[in-house]
């Protein structure tokens, strides 16, 4: 057999090698007594690289950071807010409590987030007087609520009692001591879809 024809056979054999017949040839070969020093010489000559080690306890190590710091942010944003409930308000049956994040306690952005409407809204209904507070008109759009105020929007006389008219009232039952991270107030409040009651300034009988 010709030199030419001698090596394009090795050549073939070696494409045909599986990937792992250098270890087939050890395993079978040699004994575990025999492998465990050439496994060792190997860890010797090639080490793990000490950048890589480093850079993966890096990323481990920022990554719990930034888990314990979400679970501090976490336990912040749920104490750092706490609502002073008014005791003393019992909301009447037929009421729905729920919590809204306002800019400021003024009057124009406190109804509209409570009434949910717009701010153009709150500012044409509360020239046409249809708005009270504890039983007045407010005197002005930036007059800020407080614990415990009632808060009346009306909708309309009652088409059954022209004598009664029919409102939507929201009333005040928790403030937060202090201002959210994002400058807003948290309040509750509870909210009474539809209530017919006499008008305004009107004596009871």
């Amino acid at each position: 057999m010709s030199l030419g024809r001698v090596m394009l056979a090795g050549a073939e054999a070696a494409i045909r090698r599986p990937k792992n017949f250098r270890r087939c040839i050890v395993s079978d070969c040699l004994g575990p007594a025999q492998v465990r020093p050439l496994l060792c010489h190997r860890l010797n000559n090639h080490p793990p690289s000490c950048s890589s080690v480093t850079k993966r306890f890096k990323r481990r190590e920022r990554s719990q950071q930034d888990n314990d710091e979400n679970s501090d942010n976490e336990e912040e944003l749920h104490d750092e807010n706490p609502l002073l409930v008014d005791d003393d308000s019992q909301p009447l049956e037929g009421s729905r409590e729920r919590e809204i994040e306002i800019s400021s306690l003024r009057f124009d952005a406190f109804a509209k987030s409570a009434f949910n409407i717009p701010r153009a809204k709150v500012e044409e209904r509360f020239y046409k007087g249809e708005f009270y507070i504890n039983g007045e008109k407010p005197p002005k759009k930036s007059f800020d609520v407080s614990l415990s105020d009632e808060v009346d929007l009306v909708k309309g006389i009652n088409p059954e009692d022209h004598t009664l008219i029919d409102i939507k009232r929201v009333q005040v039952i928790g403030l937060a001591d202090k201002t959210t991270s994002q400058g807003r107030v948290k309040v509750k409040i509870a909210v009474w879809e539809d209530l017919t009651i006499k008008p305004h300034g009107e004596a009871d009988d």
